[in-house]
């Protein structure tokens, strides 16, 4: 019983897709396909774009970053020359790297 059945929807199948080429036009359907590449293209260019716009975006973040790296640094240099040995301990509890070797070595020395 499942082989007629089988058979029947081969038929079936076979006469639909008959039918369906004498329908279609080869124009109408290169057209489509036509169509659907520019469509396509349209969108390449656009995800090009925001990639080139991304890029610049971060390539700028960078700039801006390591533009305040530098002025950090040069503001964590200004107050080392400037903590090293003027305050108390009390209004300065995290020494200078230097100075806490500094005040190491004399007493390995005795």
């Amino acid at each position: 019983m499942t082989s007629v059945f089988k058979r029947m929807s081969a038929i079936l199948q076979a006469k639909t897709n008959k039918v369906l080429d004498k329908a279609e036009d080869p124009r109408e359907t290169l057209d489509l396909s036509y169509e659907k590449q520019l469509e396509s293209l349209q969108k390449v260019r656009r995800s090009v774009a925001d990639v080139a716009t991304a890029r610049k975006r971060i390539e700028l973040q960078a700039g801006q970053l390591q533009k305040q790296a530098d002025k950090l640094q040069a503001q964590a240099k200004a107050a080392l020359t400037r903590t090293t040995g003027n305050w108390p301990d009390r209004h300065w509890p995290v020494r200078a790297p230097r100075q806490q070797l500094a005040d190491l070595q004399p007493s390995t020395s005795r």
